[in-house]
């Protein structure tokens, strides 16, 4: 241990400091003793100062020269009061930053000649040795308080003597605890930081103008007097199961359940769910995997009240269920009265099955047969039927159809001797719609087509994903759209 200061109080100036001792040269940097540094090194860490005693240890050094007391001070500066805080407050050059570990690093050097280390989550939350803070990643302002919570009982009393000690203090923050400030050497904080650049995108590319949104592409997507919903998901373990076996998700007032394999897809029947008790019983296994699993859903709707810039919200009416922490907070796309119907109907002599008409096409006529459905409703309903314009081109026997969506394409081939009812795949089955042979009428030939244009109860939802250049960084995400709705009609209604 060598003494640079044994005839002063004064505080050493950090990186002032430069030595020879046994034929090799040292000298500091915010707080470290460094040897054999050049031009393109920085050398080798071998030491540390306290700048406030003056005190160097060694403990890695090369012996030479006429031994231990070969000593000579080349450099050092010291002032009679060094600038010191407990508490800092800046913004960084530029902003916004990248948020999570890495968009921002800050080091700065305490009085004893320790170099600290803050540590930055997600949240902008920072903490580190004798340190706690901010950063506020959008606008890059930064605060820190350096110091620790220490026990009242542990201070002597010339410490509770001290400026920052007040005995009102002790345990406001933490039990039998009070705030002891622990000083750093402001001319020593060094920090870097990932700025985010936003470059100007096609607005064509992009589908909407962006010119209206904030430079992080950020919106607002709560507002007052919008519908919220509170919700927590629970994934179920895979089991076997049995015909009259009942299974219990463990939560009441459930919303929804969803039986799915083991890959993955859903499976619609062969089960009755007991949403209040929060049960699914088994009473059909034809067709079904070895192993299944039970998903479930308990969700609130409520309105909000308040929206406040903190980003919390303020709700209508209490929510009335005990959700646990990390519950899903979203607002609801609130789509009004919705219901299937039949929007059109008409009948045309000749068509391609690939260019689509908004009713009879004047150079072609209407044919002779036709599907009478202001005799015979089409059936539709709300749980199968989607939007789509259909077309039930016939063949040349004048008796056999082929079903072609406009986004489906072909999906399904029918006979006017026959009820026909295309099941839906992503409704469990439910038909798009039905047509009864008795609403058939006779004079169909090759090429004859009726035309049925069907409305869903879905309404139409846009989605919009941005995606920031770049290699990948994780795993492929997905996403599910669920569209929730009470109705007085059950779904196998009849509309026309």
């Amino acid at each position: 241990m060598i003494d640079l200061c044994p005839y002063t109080t004064h505080l050493i100036v950090p990186n002032s400091v430069l030595f020879r001792w046994m034929g090799t040269m040292y000298r500091d940097q915010d707080g470290i003793i460094y040897r054999g540094w050049t031009d393109t090194t920085a050398g080798i860490a071998c030491g540390k100062i306290n700048y406030e005693s003056g005190l160097v240890t060694i403990y890695d050094y090369v012996v030479g020269g006429t031994g231990p007391s070969d000593f000579q001070l080349l450099s050092l500066w010291t002032q009679a009061t060094q600038w010191t805080t407990a508490s800092l407050f800046f913004n960084t050059d530029a902003s916004p930053l990248r948020a999570g570990q890495g968009g921002f690093v800050l080091s700065v050097v305490d009085t004893q000649g320790t170099t600290l280390w803050a540590n930055v989550d997600a949240n902008g939350s920072i903490t580190g040795l004798h340190m706690r803070g901010k950063v506020d990643f959008a606008r890059g302002g930064v605060e820190l308080q350096f110091g620790d919570f220490v026990p009242d009982t542990s201070l002597t009393p010339e410490q509770k003597a001290e400026w920052w000690y007040a005995a009102a203090d002790v345990g406001v923050v933490e039990t039998g605890k009070v705030w002891r400030p622990w000083p750093v050497l402001p001319s020593t904080l060094s920090y870097s930081a990932v700025s985010l650049i936003f470059l100007p995108v096609d607005v064509d590319l992009m589908g909407i103008d962006p010119a209206a949104l904030p430079a992080d592409g950020r919106v607002i997507f709560a507002h007052d007097g919008d519908t919220a919903t509170t919700a927590q998901n629970y994934y179920g373990p895979e089991f076997e199961p049995a015909v009259g076996m009942v299974y219990n998700v463990g939560h009441e007032r459930l919303s929804l359940t969803q039986v799915v394999g083991a890959d993955g897809a859903e499976i619609f029947t062969g089960y009755e769910e007991d949403l209040d008790a929060g049960t699914v019983r088994f009473t059909d296994l034809t067709d079904y995997p070895a192993k299944v699993r039970v998903n479930a859903r308990t969700e609130v709707y409520s309105q909000l009240a308040e929206v406040r810039i903190d980003g919390r919200v303020r709700l209508k009416n209490p929510i009335g269920y005990a959700f646990p922490a990390g519950a899903i907070f979203s607002t609801a796309l609130r789509q009004g009265d919705r219901f299937a119907r039949v929007s059109r109907f008409y009948s045309q002599k000749t068509w391609d099955g690939i260019k689509w008409y908004d009713g009879i096409d004047p150079g072609i006529g209407e044919a002779i047969g036709k599907y009478q459905a202001d005799v015979v409703l089409i059936e539709v309903n709300n749980l199968g039927t989607i939007t789509q314009r259909w077309g039930f081109k016939f063949r040349n026997d004048g008796v056999t159809f082929d079903l072609i969506g406009d986004k489906l394409g072909l999906i399904a081939t029918g006979t006017v001797n026959q009820n026909f009812s295309p099941p839906n795949p992503q409704a469990g089955g439910a038909p798009y719609l039905t047509v009864r042979a008795s609403g058939w009428s006779g004079g169909f030939t090759n090429n004859n087509a009726q035309f049925i244009d069907t409305i869903g109860a879905e309404a139409q939802i846009g989605l919009v994903r941005c995606i920031q250049p770049g290699s990948p960084a994780g795993p492929s995400d997905s996403f599910w759209i669920v569209q929730r709705g009470d109705s007085g009609n059950p779904p196998e209604s009849t509309f026309s």
